[in-house]
Protein backbone atom coordinates (compact mmCIF):
# COMPACT_ATOMS: atom_id res chain seq x y z
CA UNK A 1 0.00 0.00 0.00
CA UNK A 2 1.91 2.99 -1.29
CA UNK A 3 -0.48 5.81 -2.19
CA UNK A 4 -0.03 9.53 -1.63
CA UNK A 5 -1.57 12.68 -3.02
CA UNK A 6 -0.97 16.32 -2.33
CA UNK A 7 -0.05 19.71 -3.66
CA UNK A 8 3.31 21.02 -4.81
CA UNK A 9 4.58 24.52 -5.49
CA UNK A 10 6.50 24.50 -8.77
CA UNK A 11 9.11 27.21 -9.25
CA UNK A 12 9.55 28.31 -12.87
CA UNK A 13 12.95 29.69 -13.87
CA UNK A 14 11.41 32.32 -16.19
CA UNK A 15 9.24 34.01 -13.55
CA UNK A 16 5.93 32.39 -14.51
CA UNK A 17 3.61 31.47 -11.64
CA UNK A 18 2.46 27.85 -11.33
CA UNK A 19 0.51 25.68 -8.90
CA UNK A 20 0.22 21.92 -8.92
CA UNK A 21 -0.86 18.68 -7.35
CA UNK A 22 0.30 15.07 -7.58
CA UNK A 23 -0.77 11.48 -7.07
CA UNK A 24 1.86 8.84 -6.28
CA UNK A 25 0.91 5.18 -6.57
CA UNK A 26 3.81 2.86 -5.85
CA UNK A 27 6.75 4.10 -7.93
CA UNK A 28 4.58 6.06 -10.40
CA UNK A 29 4.05 9.80 -9.92
CA UNK A 30 1.34 11.72 -11.78
CA UNK A 31 2.02 15.49 -11.80
CA UNK A 32 -0.61 18.07 -12.66
CA UNK A 33 0.26 21.77 -12.97
CA UNK A 34 -1.28 25.01 -14.18
CA UNK A 35 0.00 28.53 -14.68
CA UNK A 36 -1.83 31.56 -13.40
CA UNK A 37 0.60 33.75 -15.33
CA UNK A 38 3.03 32.46 -17.90
CA UNK A 39 5.61 34.09 -20.12
CA UNK A 40 7.25 32.49 -23.16
CA UNK A 41 8.43 28.92 -22.58
CA UNK A 42 11.78 28.30 -24.25
CA UNK A 43 12.41 24.75 -25.46
CA UNK A 44 14.79 22.75 -23.23
CA UNK A 45 15.70 25.69 -21.00
CA UNK A 46 12.43 26.65 -19.26
CA UNK A 47 12.01 24.48 -16.17
CA UNK A 48 9.78 23.76 -13.20
CA UNK A 49 11.66 22.74 -10.07
CA UNK A 50 10.55 21.45 -6.70
CA UNK A 51 8.89 18.26 -7.91
CA UNK A 52 7.57 16.31 -4.92
CA UNK A 53 9.68 13.20 -5.75
CA UNK A 54 12.97 12.86 -7.64
CA UNK A 55 12.90 10.80 -10.81
CA UNK A 56 14.62 7.43 -10.91
CA UNK A 57 15.90 8.26 -14.41
CA UNK A 58 19.27 9.82 -15.08
CA UNK A 59 18.51 11.45 -18.44
CA UNK A 60 16.02 14.01 -19.73
CA UNK A 61 13.69 11.27 -20.91
CA UNK A 62 12.15 10.11 -17.67
CA UNK A 63 8.44 9.54 -18.10
CA UNK A 64 6.31 11.48 -20.53
CA UNK A 65 4.14 14.54 -20.39
CA UNK A 66 2.26 17.16 -22.33
CA UNK A 67 0.90 20.63 -21.77
CA UNK A 68 -1.80 22.66 -23.51
CA UNK A 69 -2.45 26.35 -24.01
CA UNK A 70 -5.71 26.83 -22.07
CA UNK A 71 -7.07 29.45 -24.48
CA UNK A 72 -6.17 27.41 -27.59
CA UNK A 73 -6.23 23.72 -26.71
CA UNK A 74 -4.88 22.65 -30.08
CA UNK A 75 -1.47 24.12 -29.14
CA UNK A 76 0.53 21.62 -27.08
CA UNK A 77 4.04 20.70 -26.10
CA UNK A 78 6.05 17.96 -24.44
CA UNK A 79 7.86 17.69 -21.12
CA UNK A 80 10.70 15.61 -19.68
CA UNK A 81 11.98 15.08 -16.12
CA UNK A 82 15.50 14.80 -14.73
CA UNK A 83 15.86 14.41 -10.97
CA UNK A 84 13.47 16.97 -9.45
CA UNK A 85 13.27 19.21 -12.52
CA UNK A 86 10.67 19.23 -15.30
CA UNK A 87 11.82 20.61 -18.67
CA UNK A 88 9.54 22.01 -21.35
CA UNK A 89 10.93 20.42 -24.52
CA UNK A 90 8.84 22.46 -26.92
CA UNK A 91 8.40 26.24 -26.91
CA UNK A 92 5.18 28.14 -26.32
CA UNK A 93 4.27 31.82 -26.51
CA UNK A 94 2.90 33.76 -23.58
CA UNK A 95 -0.25 31.98 -22.45
CA UNK A 96 -1.90 30.26 -19.53
CA UNK A 97 -1.02 26.58 -19.70
CA UNK A 98 -2.11 23.36 -18.03
CA UNK A 99 -0.06 20.19 -18.03
CA UNK A 100 0.47 16.60 -16.93
CA UNK A 101 3.60 14.47 -16.55
CA UNK A 102 3.95 10.84 -15.42
CA UNK A 103 7.27 9.38 -14.27
CA UNK A 104 8.91 6.66 -12.11
CA UNK A 105 10.66 7.23 -8.79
Amino acid sequence: DDYEEGTWSPTCNNGSTFSGNYIKIGRVVHLFYESSSCVTLTASSTTLTGLPFASAGTSNTSGSGTYVNISSTNAFGGTQVTGSTLYFVTASGSAAIRGYHCYYV
